[in-house]
């Protein structure tokens, strides 16, 4: 009896463990450790939905709260796996935008446990290195809210994300950022609440190009004047202008001819009477 109750507690330890832990990814654009579900031939990771910071333990206990930028566990070292030049960061650009555009952004919550998702961006100003926490910023909503609440029933969710209007770039990393909202904390008011206090964290990053707007025609760029170079003029010897010899009169030549056309008068010959031709034949 006693070992059967150890079995049966064993499994539902495992059972509501997995049920604690949320998981979750961006899929669209598809971010580097997923590309391999589109490309074979980039490396495959079968855990790109657990880039949670090395898991709540790890990053609140061990690490003080500190995460990859891309989802790694802290301590790791750069470039650690989901980072630029690590080993699902390869520079492939997934997704072309135009800046100041509002683009859509679907995650993939394969575990769903409500919280918020927020999205970042980094200008990659070095592509041989990997991005750092302070070049990313926080980017708005549509709506102009910083935060995609998640709902309960949410498993694929799609996010419209203003992109800043100012900002164009050969290399940016948007960083998908989920905080799950499921467990006990403090709240900041000094209550406990479900939500409240350190939530397990879950990133994904994306390679994207962004192009600059169209220019407005007020923006358009001026057109440099050209320099005229003055030529003298060619004078002839006598002030007397020659007079223009007659057009002779030939029944070869045609008279719908335009008198001021510059080629020569007779380049357009009437068709002769070919069966009076063949008749001195």
């Amino acid at each position: 009896m006693a070992l059967k109750l150890l079995v049966v507690l064993s499994f539902l330890n495992v059972f509501v463990h997995k049920e604690v832990e949320g998981h979750g990814y961006m899929i669209s654009p598809p971010n580097r450790a997923s590309l391999w579900r589109i490309d074979w031939t980039q490396p495959a990771n079968y855990n790109d939905n657990e880039y949670f910071c090395g898991g709540t333990y790890v990053q609140y206990y061990l690490n003080e709260g500190k995460c990859g930028p891309c989802g790694d566990n802290w301590k790791d070292p750069p470039p650690r796996s989901n980072e630029n030049t690590g080993t699902y960061g390869n520079g492939i650009v997934v997704s072309n935008y135009t800046a100041g555009s509002i683009i859509e952004v679907t995650s993939l919550l394969t575990a769903n446990h409500m919280g918020s998702l927020y999205f970042y961006l980094c200008e990659l100003t070095n592509p041989n290195l990997p991005e750092t926490e302070d070049c990313f910023q926080l980017l708005r909503l549509a709506d102009g809210t910083e935060a995609h609440i998640v709902k309960s029933t949410d498993y694929t969710v799609v996010s419209k994300v203003k992109l800043p209007d100012d900002l164009s770039c050969d290399r940016c990393v948007l960083r998908w950022h989920y905080r799950t909202g499921n467990s006990w904390g403090k709240c900041e008011d000094g209550t406990q609440n479900i939500g409240c206090g350190d939530q397990e964290i879950f990133r994904s990053c994306a390679d994207v190009r962004i192009l600059p707007a169209q220019q407005n025609e007020d923006d358009e760029p001026e057109v440099p004047e050209v320099p005229v170079v003055p030529v003298d003029p060619v004078v002839p010897d006598s002030d007397k202008v020659p007079d223009t010899p007659e057009k002779p009169e030939d029944p070869e030549f045609s008279d719908e001819h335009p008198a001021d056309c510059e080629f020569p008068a007779n380049h357009h010959r009437k068709p002769r009477d070919l069966k009076a031709k063949l008749l001195k034949l």
